[in-house]
């Protein structure tokens, strides 16, 4: 397996957040949630105490599987704010604290910026090549097909 250096960074991160949570962390490794909820799971209840957090934790994992990354986080912001309703204020307070601006050098900049740039007289279309001014819509999408929906078998 191949990753990059972002990707891996994130893992080596979300393993430490997790260390803390082995209930988490055996759910992961046994397939029971993909890495995108164990993440959730650990980043929302950062901020709890620890028996508060192993509490919650046993609440939502049994069927943490069967939800998906969004619905998981409402229902453990839910139980968190119930807990805590103090719990809002301090994940403000640390997204303001983590909060910034980062700036990357690519290799490729300047062929992906001519890239995302039309050319003189062309709009871009969102599913193929470039359209000629005025031929389409104010987006620069090529002129409307109609929809085919499938009929009766």
């Amino acid at each position: 397996m191949t990753l990059s250096a972002g990707k891996a960074d994130d893992l080596v991160e979300l393993a430490s957040g997790a260390h803390s949570l082995p209930r988490v962390l055996a759910a992961l490794s046994e397939g029971r949630v993909d890495p995108a909820k164990a993440r959730v799971l650990v980043e929302e209840t950062d901020l709890c105490q620890p028996e508060e957090r192993g509490r919650i934790i046993d609440l939502v994992l049994p069927d943490a599987e069967f939800r998906t990354t969004g619905s998981l986080r409402d229902q453990l912001r839910k139980l968190l704010y119930q807990a805590d309703p103090d719990s809002v204020h301090k994940r403000y307070q640390k997204a303001v604290r983590e909060r910034g601006v980062e700036l990357r050098s690519h290799r490729d900049a300047d062929r992906l910026a001519a890239r995302l740039r039309p050319a003189a007289g062309q709009g871009r279309r969102r599913d193929g090549p470039s359209v000629p001014d005025g031929e389409g819509d104010e987006a620069g999408r090529g002129p409307r097909r109609p929809v085919r929906r499938p009929g009766p078998a």
